[in-house]
This record gives structure tokens, sequence and C-alpha cells, in this order.
């Protein structure tokens, strides 16, 4: 019994299976794209809500811009998700082509 104790903690345990992660890139800050992020961000908002609005099921005007501009600011919060995914995709393949 005292030789099986020692063969299960004699051992060190097994090497991590993941590599050390790279320290990430600063990269330059630029207000050129926030300002384009901020100018698509709003134009797809007015769109959704050009398209949601007419589907909000009231006949209150109040209520039709509460729930037509949620749903638009929703949708809105999709688009910026997939436009930034979209952005460091480019920005990734462009860099592994060099």
């Amino acid at each position: 019994m005292d030789g099986w104790r020692k063969f299960l903690f004699d051992k060190t345990g097994p090497e991590p299976s993941f590599s050390v992660m790279a320290s990430p890139e600063k990269k330059p800050f630029s207000f050129l794209v926030l300002f384009l992020d901020l100018v698509f961000t709003a134009i797809a908002f007015c769109i959704f809500y050009w398209i949601v609005n007419n589907h909000v099921p009231s006949n209150d005007p109040k209520m039709i811009m509460l729930w037509g501009g949620l749903a638009a600011a929703c949708m809105t919060g999709v688009f910026w998700l997939a436009l930034q995914m979209i952005k460091t995709v480019y920005v990734f393949q462009r860099d592994t082509r060099k």
C-alpha cells in the first residue's frame, strides 16, 4: 500500500497544454476611425428605426417611437459588434499577408 501512494504522488504534473499568450500590440487611437464608426452606426440606427417603426403594434405615436427606438437600438448594437469583428478580421488578414 505504501508503494502505491508513492507511485501516485512522486511524479510532477503534466505540462500545460496551452502556450503562453503573446503580449498585445498597442495600436494607435484614431479619431477618424471612431468618427466613421459613429456615423455608420447612426446611419444603421436610422435605417433600422425606419424599418421597425411600421411593425410596432400600437396606435399611440409615443409607444411607436419608444418600441421602435428600443428595437432599433438592439439591432444597432448587433450591427456595431459585427462592424468591429469585420474590422478585426480585416486587420488580422492584412497583417498575416506581410
